[in-house]
């Protein structure tokens, strides 16, 4: 247990939605190496795009400010990111994109240990797929 004592206060990737902090949010995915017209498409939890932006060559990370692309503050609830390949015969998804928060808490409950994080959002250790400073 002392071993999970000091992720505390580290920051870990997590796979799927995310909700926005306080700061931006920090986001990494797998380099695009074979797309036309490749963009970085965040959505709401309806489905609807919230922020778009090109991905250039080489490019793994992406922060997010919470703002649309208007410029305007996005509205409070569940986000999912994708990189997408969007071109004149359509959009075709490349990958998904996973999420830095920091843990501020793990849990032991129900003999599943979960963290807690930040944002106020939890997860299973298991689904973590990155710890760092």
């Amino acid at each position: 247990m002392s071993s999970l004592a000091n992720i505390v206060g580290k920051r870990a990737l997590v796979k799927g939605s995310f909700e926005i902090g306080k700061t931006s949010t920090f986001m990494k995915f797998d380099a695009v190496t074979k797309a036309e017209n490749p963009q970085l498409i965040i959505r709401n939890d309806a489905g609807g795009i919230v922020f778009q932006t090109k991905v250039t060559a080489g490019m793994t990370e992406f922060s997010w400010n919470g703002l649309t692309n208007s410029g305007a503050a996005a509205k409070f609830g569940p986000f999912k990111a994708e990189i997408v390949d969007q071109t004149k015969n359509g959009t075709k998804s490349l990958g998904e994109v996973e999420t830095y928060y920091k843990i501020t808490e793990i849990r032991f409950e129900n003999k599943k240990q979960t963290a807690i994080f930040s944002n106020g959002e939890k997860k299973p250790l298991s689904e973590l797929t990155r710890i760092r400073s």
